[in-house]
């Protein structure tokens, strides 16, 4: 399948990986989500970008900070997306998505909280996140 930029390969790779597409199937969104999802989703965006080069020259390169949310209604699915996110990126280094050559992706980072209901309801969801730092060409091939 094509795709128009890197943040539409990076979700094509992900939700192909049979680990993480049997927690989320395809319920990864670029910020928002949709309203009423009921089982584990992922949010994810860019959230910082640097181009890599030399002295003298640009060579093509950009380091990216991914921002990943995860979303589960229990602390434990939360965390086995979380497993299967990584296992996922941490294979992605040299590799090409959709034409895009990936250098690396480091996990960089996390936090966990919980969102309550609007409601005040005790029904919320546990949310992870996680923030990983992909080098990649900038254009695809």
């Amino acid at each position: 399948m094509a795709v128009a930029n890197f943040q539409g390969a990076l979700r094509t790779y992900l939700i192909a990986d049979p680990a993480l597409a049997a927690l989320i199937i395809d319920r990864m969104y670029s910020f928002p989500a949709p309203m009423n999802l009921t089982d584990a989703y992922i949010v994810f965006q860019t959230i910082s970008e640097e181009d890599y080069g030399t002295l003298s020259s640009k060579v093509g390169v950009v380091i990216e900070r991914w921002q990943f949310d995860i979303y589960a209604k229990t602390i434990d699915a939360a965390e086995a997306v979380k497993i299967a996110l990584y296992d996922a990126l941490h294979y992605l280094s040299y590799s090409t998505l959709s034409g895009y050559l990936v250098y690396f992706a480091k996990r960089e980072s996390g936090s966990d909280a919980f969102d309550a209901a609007s409601d005040g309801a005790e029904d919320g969801w546990h949310r992870k996140t996680q923030d990983y730092m992909i080098k990649r060409n900038i254009n695809a091939a």
